[in-house]
């Protein structure tokens, strides 16, 4: 029997953006080394969740605990140990090489006006590698292409050497392959690294064939959380999406895949 080590909980979360309610009441805990997706509709609440863990909102109420530890007890720098970011898109302002960019993943390690030791560029090589970017080191970011520079921010969250990284729809400015060869890179940190990863998708196909589990929140409630199999059914999209679909089992994967019908 398989004993869970719980990497974080969520007690009582809401979320209140003056008087709109964002979050109501969420409850969750999660297990480390998973891919773990959130879904839901426009306006669901996936995003604020993502902004709650990463104590980038004002006065929550409810509880975020990792590791055991309320983040309000942790300070920043303490925080970016423990968890990175790969927002939907990232605005470099200034002309920086590849390395450059991902060195700055390393910044919670370093102590104030300290330079990167031999250390931290082993950690940013590994990362580069991993994460097939390091034919990019020397590459200044505004000749990158969308595929590129993501892949350069999945790096630069893998050199923070966090043990959970948060992506906000990751893929949602790419190309198909681009989509697939992101996806592959964070399932395979997941399976090697023991990464823990939570992972804000919009397309329910691609969330079913990468993760362990799917998080569906609808207007700021938990929906469903489980395994794609047990969760992805038909009244469970339908209600939340407001839509018609047929559920069919993929031929070559056997996962849930979700067709859209038109009625």
């Amino acid at each position: 029997m398989r004993i869970m080590s719980s990497i974080m909980k969520i007690k009582n979360l809401t979320i209140d953006y003056n008087g709109i309610i964002a979050l109501d009441n969420l409850n969750l805990e999660l297990e480390k080394g998973k891919f773990y997706t959130i879904l839901g509709p426009n306006g669901a609440g996936k995003s604020t969740l993502l902004k709650a863990i990463s104590k980038n909102l004002d006065n929550p109420r409810g509880s975020v605990f990792i590791d055991k530890i309320d983040i309000r007890d942790l300070k920043i720098k303490k925080l970016a140990k423990k968890i990175s970011m790969v927002p939907q898109e990232t605005s470099i302002d200034f002309d920086l090489l590849g390395e450059e960019i991902v060195l700055m993943g390393r910044i919670p390690h370093l102590k104030r006006l300290e330079k990167e030791g031999q250390n931290d560029m082993a950690i940013v090589r590994d990362s580069m590698k991993k994460t097939n970017t390091l034919h990019l080191k020397n590459r200044s970011v505004t000749k990158m292409s969308g595929g590129e520079k993501q892949r350069i921010i999945v790096a630069r969250a893998l050199a923070q050497e966090a043990g959970i990284m948060l992506l906000d729809e990751p893929v949602s400015q790419l190309d198909l392959h681009n989509q697939i060869e992101i996806m592959n890179i964070v399932r395979e940190l997941v399976d090697k690294e023991g990464l823990t990863t939570i992972c804000v998708l919009h397309d329910i196909n691609l969330a079913v064939n990468y993760s362990d589990e799917i998080i569906i929140l609808k207007e700021g409630r938990l929906v469903s959380k489980g395994v794609p199999k047990e969760i992805i059914r038909q009244n469970i999209i339908e209600d939340t999406y407001g839509i018609k679909v047929k559920i069919i089992d993929n031929p070559v994967t056997k996962k849930p895949f979700i067709i859209h019908v038109n009625i």
